[in-house]
């Protein structure tokens, strides 16, 4: 299934691709009202405007097609009626060539998504959407569309009267709609074209190869690891069915690019927020724009590998391909079903590049600081940011990189916990004082330590008594 492209002049081609014109020069990078160091001790109010991405990152000119919107206040309605200036628009994504036969007004099912995935974005961006009748600045509705296309839409703007304007295939399979389907990430990946994203491999400039996937933008054409293998069985056979998942939300770098297109929006989740996420598959990206907030993944049973950095990713609940096909294994023996072991090494193997195993799969929005993690059973791995962390490991022989900046609290918990530190041992001074506390002391940071049992320097570890 392919997702078609923008264009200002026609729709895009049978493959979906479209064309752009125009070169876009919005600036806008959000508000914040700065950073906050007293000695070591660091904080930033609001957003942290200083890891915004502007329209000159590489990763922004990727996905900018080069128009906009000019007004902060959009409109957009689910026509009932077929507008009468789509008469004698040619339109190659379609079946019939053109924006009339077989056009119909969205489905209830699609209006009631297409409004959560646009208040989601209101969320994001210096833009604010409100629902009318008809003839919205974007404008909803569906028509048979050609080949493998999903879905297509037009650039923003004025002229031709239906730019910013999203059409959804008719035929669209309504067990792609949930949470996770690619049914959502059409939509605002057809969204993201009437705000004026682009496809990141296509007019200008592009995107590494290796960054071009749905992991980092909706705008993209490549799967990541989006397959679950579920199993069952009846009487003395077994069955795989790879059910798929993927981002039905705007990525990391989508949202760096509508951000710096129209500004980021700093009135978002400003308060204390916690995150929680546990051990079911998810993709996932965080925007919050203030606050003492807290990733919680403290019911997670598998390894997390939790990067607090603005723009980075983390692996939650990570599961390789081989650990499943065990657990696998160990299910169907719980259950009396056995003779099935090289059968389900193959169920995994034919597709282990595409199961998705938790890498990657949860990112930090540039801007965003969280400030607090708490991880879960297994040994986890943390790395810090620039402002005062609080990190709480919980079980297993968890790994803690420090060095980023503030003065950390961190609580190893139980296990054999290690602190990594890009420093040698003396360029860094600790001190055990009362209660079990060790007092880290770097060149740009402080840490307050407990329940760790080694440092690890550049030249050599340490073990704590």
């Amino acid at each position: 299934m392919t997702l078609g492209g923008s264009s200002l002049s026609a729709a895009s081609s049978g493959t979906g691709t479209g064309t752009s014109t125009g070169t876009g020069t919005g600036t806008g990078t959000g508000t914040g009202t700065g950073t906050t160091t007293t000695n070591f001790h660091t904080s930033v109010t609001g957003v942290d405007s200083a890891s915004l991405l502007t329209t000159q990152s590489s990763i922004v000119k990727a996905l900018n097609g080069g128009e906009k919107w000019s007004s902060t206040s959009l409109t957009y309605s689910f026509d009932t009626t077929r507008p009468a200036d789509y008469t004698g628009v040619q339109a190659n994504s379609t079946a019939s060539g053109n924006l009339t036969t077989g056009w119909q007004a969205m489905t209830a099912t699609l209006s009631t998504l297409s409004s959560e995935i646009l208040s989601s974005i209101d969320k994001l961006v210096q833009l604010s959407f409100t629902q009318v009748s008809a003839n919205g600045d974007i404008r909803f509705s569906q028509v048979p569309t050609s080949g493998s296309v999903a879905a297509f839409a037009y650039f923003p703007g004025t002229t031709p009267s239906y730019s910013g304007d999203v059409f959804i295939d008719t035929g669209i399979d309504s067990t792609t709609l949930g949470a996770g389907g690619y049914g959502q990430l059409t939509i605002t990946h057809e969204l993201g074209h009437a705000l004026g994203l682009k496809h990141p491999f296509e007019d200008g400039a592009t995107l590494p190869t290796a960054d071009d996937n749905h992991i980092n933008t909706l705008m993209s054409y490549t799967d990541y690891q989006n397959l679950v293998p579920v199993f069952t069985t009846s009487g003395s056979s077994a069955n795989v069915d790879y059910q798929q998942l993927y981002p039905d939300r705007f990525m990391v770098y989508d949202i760096a690019a509508l951000q710096a297109i129209y500004g980021a929006d700093s009135t978002t989740q400003t308060g204390n927020n916690t995150y929680q996420y546990g051990t079911s598959p998810f993709y996932a990206s965080i925007w919050d724009a203030g606050g003492t907030d807290t990733l919680d993944l403290s019911t997670t049973t598998a390894s997390d590998t939790v990067d607090l950095t603005p723009g980075h990713y983390s692996s939650i609940n990570t599961r390789s391909v081989s650990t499943q096909a065990q657990e696998q294994k160990q299910t169907f023996a719980s259950q009396g079903k056995t003779g099935f072991d090289s059968w389900i090494d193959s169920a995994y193997a034919q597709q282990s590049s595409k199961i998705y195993t938790g890498t990657h799969n949860l990112g930090i929005a540039y801007g965003a600081i969280i400030e607090n993690v708490i991880t879960g059973s297994a040994a986890d791995t943390v790395t810090d940011n620039k402002v005062d962390n609080d990190i709480k490991t919980s079980a297993g022989n968890d790994l803690i990189y420090l060095g980023a900046g503030g003065h950390d609290t961190i609580d190893g918990g139980a296990g054999t916990d290690s602190v990594s530190l890009a420093l040698t041992k003396s360029q860094v001074t600790y001190t055990s004082e009362a209660g079990g506390l060790i007092r880290l002391v770097g060149t740009t940071f402080a840490a307050d330590l407990y329940n760790v049992e080694k440092l690890v320097f550049t030249d050599q570890t340490v073990t704590l008594a």
